[in-house]
């Protein structure tokens, strides 16, 4: 009987030891959550192929589409717009981006929250999948178009961080 009770006070030990090991594991789960709902959204690394720095901004990559503009490059002006868009849209909390993330999955994670922008969303990613994905040059007159649409959302994007609720 002394050996049973001394095995039954080690299997004892050893549980505590074990939920405490769990206890200490999901409690550094709820502050690493916590401390990142507090400081923002993780810092996405990638969208739609586009390396993301810390450098990277919103603003930097329209700075990137204006240049191409101004060179008459439309499709590469497109491009670095929307992706601007979407970081912009990742950071004011609209939308979650993962790397691996397609312009489908985006569109439906953004239908699936009900934001209101969504058909000027749609409108924007459609122009850009059919320059990028076709290869497609755009004229000047309907780059225009594009732009318009692209900064309306723009706006909407910074002036209602929430556009869904």
């Amino acid at each position: 009987t002394h050996e049973l009770a001394k095995t039954s006070d080690t299997l004892s030990i050893i549980i505590i030891v074990i939920m405490g090991v769990v206890l200490i594991i999901l409690m550094a789960f709820i502050i690493k959550y916590v401390y990142q709902c507090i400081n923002g959204r993780k810092k996405i690394e990638e969208i739609l192929g586009e390396k993301i720095t810390k450098e990277t901004t919103p603003l930097s990559l329209l700075e990137k589409a204006k240049g191409f503009e101004v060179e008459g490059i439309y499709r590469m002006s497109i491009r670095y717009r929307y992706i601007g868009l979407l970081l912009l849209m990742h950071e004011k909390g609209l939308l979650y981006i993962e790397k691996s993330m397609t312009n489908t999955e985006i569109y439906e994670c953004l239908k699936k929250d009900n934001y209101r922008g969504l058909e000027k969303f749609r409108l924007i990613m459609e122009t850009f999948n059919y320059t990028w994905y076709g290869k497609n040059e755009y004229t000047l007159e309907a780059y225009e178009v594009f732009k318009a649409n692209e900064r309306a959302l723009w706006d909407e994007v910074n002036a209602n961080e929430k556009g869904h609720k």
